[in-house]
């Protein structure tokens, strides 16, 4: 797959999406994910997520940035 937009800027509905679409890897040489919206202030539910994805994202030249 080469390219994948979401509305959502949270990451639970974008990797619902990408599991749908079978996604199995990504042919770009970089992809992120930055919880921009709910790093500053998460909530538990949002911790358990932005650790849960971190796992999604992990392969060679994929990154996450580490809310906080």
């Amino acid at each position: 797959m080469t390219s994948v937009g979401s509305q959502d800027t949270t990451g639970p509905m974008t990797r619902d999406e990408l599991k749908d679409l079978a996604c199995l890897g990504f042919s770009a040489d970089l992809v992120m994910q930055s919880f921009c919206h709910t790093a500053a202030y998460p909530k538990p539910v949002d911790v358990t997520t932005h650790h849960n994805l971190a796992g999604l994202h992990y392969e060679p030249r994929r990154r996450v940035a580490a809310p906080g």
